[in-house]
């Protein structure tokens, strides 16, 4: 949880007794404290989910569980705005609607097509029969032109049988090939609906470990996450966060960095309970510093661990500030 300027005013505060309660003792003015906050370093951390079926890199936050609340594995977190998924959903009941009805038309009339065809070559069929009944009546048992006529006809209806068994044949081959087309367009219908039924369930994010539910910061603007907040995709909404895994972040300015290394030795205080005081190390330092609101130039974070048999105090929760007090400083970097 990042700092606003009322809470780096508490942290002043808390940095000025700290300094005062250290000359008390003989400490230097030159101790070295950091600033940040405890947290779970196994929370359920809840990202913008990208949703591929959606045309922006950007959602609105509709709703979020209050911060601090306690929640339940199943329990809804956060609610994203899926109104234009919504919309989207609609259209693509209704074209996955007329994919089907079109589907079952053409169904239909191809059938059709294959049953005319079907009459058309039985019916093709028994006039060849005819045809060649009548043509086979002996020459000059008949006028000539009635045998004649008799001939022609038998060609007639062998071509029409030719013609009427290329059509079913057609219709049939017509109906094989537009299956698989048919097909896929209702499967890819199917999919669509799946995809913003996909879509839309990801706007509803629920908890997938018991703990607390601490906003998170908007990385561009260094503001905290409320309900109605556009955010962009793969940015921290928030955590659910509990006491199984408590560490420390820090965050290290740019000129103090320098004399801080893994290992190095913090003693941690929350500012809202500063009778309580544990010892920590370094395990990680960032490469990379970025600007904060509160200060000029670039900070680093930096997380510390609890010791080995260090017991956390039960009071100390995921989101509170803290101070750490640097005590196991290189002797060359205290001297540059």
């Amino acid at each position: 949880m990042r700092f606003t300027k009322i809470r780096m005013r508490t942290v002043v505060g808390c940095l000025a007794g700290a300094v005062i309660g250290l000359q008390a003792t003989g400490a230097t003015a030159e101790s070295t404290f950091l600033t940040g906050e405890i947290e779970d370093g196994g929370a359920q951390v809840i990202l913008m989910p990208r949703l591929a079926i959606s045309n922006t890199n950007t959602r609105m936050v509709e709703w979020m569980a209050p911060e601090g609340s306690a929640v339940e594995v199943g329990d809804p977190v956060v609610r994203l705005d899926p109104s234009d998924l919504i919309a989207q959903k609609e259209n693509l009941e209704i074209q996955l609607e007329d994919t089907l009805a079109n589907a079952e038309s053409q169904v239909a009339q191809q059938e059709l097509a294959i049953f005319d065809a079907e009459t058309a070559l039985i019916r093709a069929e028994s006039n060849l029969e005819i045809a060649k009944m009548d043509a086979s009546i002996p020459k000059g048992t008949i006028p000539d032109l009635t045998y004649e006529r008799n001939q022609l006809l038998l060609a007639n209806a062998t071509n029409a049988v030719k013609r009427a068994v290329k059509a079913l044949e057609t219709a049939q081959f017509t109906m094989e090939q537009s299956v698989p087309v048919r097909e896929r367009g209702v499967e890819q219908a199917k999919n669509d609906m799946g995809e913003i039924d996909d879509a839309v369930n990801q706007t509803e994010i629920v908890a997938t470990q018991p703990g607390l539910v601490i906003y998170g910061f908007n990385r561009w603007t260094d503001e905290k996450i409320y309900p109605g907040a556009t955010v962009m995709s793969s940015m921290e909404i928030a955590k659910v966060a509990s006491q199984d895994s408590l560490q420390f972040r820090f965050w290290s300015h740019e000129a103090d960095v320098r004399k801080l290394k893994i290992g190095t030795e913090v003693v941690v205080t929350a500012d809202s309970l500063p009778e309580y005081s544990v010892s920590a190390r370094i395990t990680w330092i960032s490469s990379q510093a970025n600007e904060r609101d509160w200060s000029d130039g670039g900070y680093f974070e930096v997380i510390a661990q609890p010791n080995d048999g260090v017991e956390l105090p039960p009071k100390f929760l995921p989101g509170m500030a803290v101070v750490g007090e640097v005590l196991s400083l290189d002797p060359l970097d205290e001297q540059t």
